[in-house]
């Protein structure tokens, strides 16, 4: 994979909801080793969505999905917080 055909781009929740909770799930499963995801995250995903799209308001910068040529591979989600000052990567 040349690096040339990577690039990160805002994530277009229009267009990509479903992957992004795609993505979320899988992080789910990965980190806590069951899939409980839609317990917290509504049907669907509803409810994680509402709070990417709300926290993607405050921060467009934090939440990116990897590019590889006309696929996304990856995303990342990150967000800084008033107080205490600090910044966190939610989702890589």
């Amino acid at each position: 994979m040349k690096q040339d055909d990577l690039c990160f781009k805002s994530i277009d929740l229009k267009a990509h909801a479903d992957v992004c909770v795609q993505f979320r799930r899988d992080s789910f499963i990965c980190s806590l080793a069951r899939d409980g995801f839609f317990d917290g995250a509504g049907p669907n995903g509803v409810d994680y969505l509402e709070g990417l799209r709300q926290r993607q308001a405050r921060f467009p910068d934090g939440y990116v999905h990897l590019w590889h040529r006309d696929k996304i591979i990856g995303q990342i989600e990150m967000q800084i917080l008033e107080e205490p000052r600090i910044g966190y990567v939610n989702l890589t």
